[in-house]
């Protein structure tokens, strides 16, 4: 799945205001949202992980100059959420609930779990932002 434009608006609109940040996508397929924000905001740290070799070289070679982003190919089970204020995933409904699991168990107090589209079976979201866009994409957003 691939976050478009407007979702890339709308979630700009959630990262922390202070300085030194770190987003990360997981699955960030081609690297469009990671290379959107990190464009648009320099004080946060940007992070993409892909699984898919070609999608990761894609991403790779898009944020290679980007200062304030990177992407790691490697498995989004193993990647350790700790570190990040918001973790954002646009996965399948299958992959939810263990993501959900994984984030409460990894995630701090206070950071934001986002859902593209599919929401966690049996837990009800802090927010959902209904976007305006040809998908009718909603974000469901989760403060840990």
């Amino acid at each position: 799945y691939l976050s478009n434009e407007t979702t890339g608006q709308a979630l700009e609109e959630l990262l922390p205001k202070q300085p030194s940040f770190n987003f990360l996508d997981l699955g960030s397929g081609p690297g469009g949202l990671v290379t959107y924000l990190a464009k648009r905001n320099s004080f946060g740290t940007f992070h993409g992980v892909e699984s898919a070799p070609a999608l990761f070289l894609i991403s790779w070679l898009r944020l290679r100059k980007t200062f304030n982003a990177n992407v790691r190919y490697g498995n989004l089970w193993r990647e350790n959420l700790e570190s990040y204020d918001v973790v954002y995933a646009f996965l399948s409904p299958a992959a939810m609930p263990e993501l959900w699991r994984k984030a409460k168990k990894e995630m701090r107090r206070g950071s934001l779990f986002v859902s593209n589209s599919f929401a966690v079976p049996g837990e009800k979201p802090a927010r959902t932002l209904r976007l305006k866009d040809a998908r009718r994409t909603r974000l469901m957003i989760w403060k840990m």
